[in-house]
């Protein structure tokens, strides 16, 4: 069977623990996927750091390598005229039951972001979802529209219309990747 909904896994080159472990979940799961060497905000030079954030001084080196990281996901699901793709942080460790939906596909895609895993609070205060209006995605899976944005880019299916909507207005960095009540 092939694999619907493709993964991209950020990764840096030299965490080569986290990398053999996230390849050895993914291998025994039986998913493909693509490794997405991250940006390391370390060893950004000062003006490449200021061109993603020019306040870069409120940012942390760890948050621009972040950011910088995801945008090359979002750019490889639109350069590939992908209708999804499912971004994976290299610590990030999957349910086994979540698998053949990831290999059948998403009966529907009703949404820009689908949160696998993430924080149930905001600075705004508690995350809440709509019980009231789900959305099947298969194998017994579902998805519901939440009350705000909740943090975190653990697990995280994205729609190609949304990574080209998050590029357009990618910089200036103003705030972590990770935060969605933007």
């Amino acid at each position: 069977m092939s694999q619907a909904v493709p993964i991209f896994v950020i990764s840096l080159a030299s965490a080569t623990l986290r990398r053999t472990r996230i390849r050895a979940h993914l291998d025994a799961l039986g998913l493909k996927y693509d490794i997405v060497d991250a940006t390391d905000g370390r060893l950004l030079t000062e003006d490449e750091r200021r061109h993603l954030a020019p306040d870069a001084t409120a940012m942390s080196a760890g948050a621009i390598g972040c950011y910088a990281s995801h945008l090359e996901a979002y750019r490889r699901i639109v350069d590939r005229a992908l209708p999804l793709g499912l971004i994976l942080e290299d610590d990030a460790r999957l349910n086994p039951a979540v698998v053949p939906l990831l290999k059948a596909g998403f009966a529907a895609a009703p949404f820009d972001f689908l949160f696998l895993d993430c924080e149930v609070s905001n600075p705004q205060g508690p995350v809440f979802y709509d019980a009231s209006h789900p959305a099947p995605l298969g194998n017994g899976f579902r998805c519901f529209p939440l009350s705000a944005g909740p943090e975190s880019t653990h697990a995280l299916a994205i729609s190609a219309d949304a990574a080209r909507r998050r590029l357009a207005c990618a910089l200036p960095m103003r705030q972590p990747i990770d935060i969605y009540h933007h």
